[in-house]
């Protein structure tokens, strides 16, 4: 079990420096009475996503690990394609209103810059228990309730907020 541990804790730290970024950035966007549908949204699209990957995990029980790699070939597809379909233009010039952040945009925001966590969470996921793979489900718990700490902190630090909602109007879309 330490070992699932360790495995996911790895996983969670390769998979989530984007989500680090969008989620500070989307708190300096944001109002402070925001903060709570903010890590609420990011809790449940995250949890959404782990969801998914255990399911699939399971799914594919008796398929060989080295095949269940290749699922991240299906998300690499998947990601170019949309990386053709989008515009640059249309990116930098999306203005999204501070008090348009609600919960369903924070899901949303969690859902799309995480969804290629899950080429990573499946063969993760595929390859351990179920007791070790809920154990590493609970460990996300707490490593998103500290994220989203250090990255509400970051985004309201006295000096750095000015800097940050300069920086967030085209960064929060380039990152995704």
């Amino acid at each position: 079990m330490t070992n699932d541990l360790l495995i996911g804790l790895g996983a969670f730290a390769a998979t989530n420096i984007d989500g680090f970024v969008v989620l500070t950035l989307l708190f300096a966007r944001s109002k402070a009475e925001k903060t709570s549908q903010i890590v609420a949204g990011t809790y449940i699209g995250s949890f959404l996503l782990l969801l998914v990957s255990l399911l699939v995990s399971r799914i594919l029980g008796n398929v060989s690990s080295s095949w269940v790699g290749v699922i991240g070939l299906v998300v690499l597809a998947y990601g170019i394609h949309g990386l053709r379909s989008a515009t640059i233009a249309e990116t930098l010039t999306a203005r999204p209103n501070a008090r348009s952040y609600s919960l369903w945009s924070a899901i949303g925001l969690t859902l799309a810059d995480g969804g290629d966590n899950v080429s990573t969470y499946i063969p993760v996921m595929h390859q351990m228990a179920f007791a070790g793979a809920m154990a590493v489900v609970l460990e996300y718990a707490a490593l998103i309730g500290i994220l989203c700490l250090i990255s509400r902190k970051l985004a309201y630090h006295v000096g750095q907020v000015a800097a940050l909602q300069r920086i967030a109007r085209p960064a929060v879309p380039i990152a995704l």
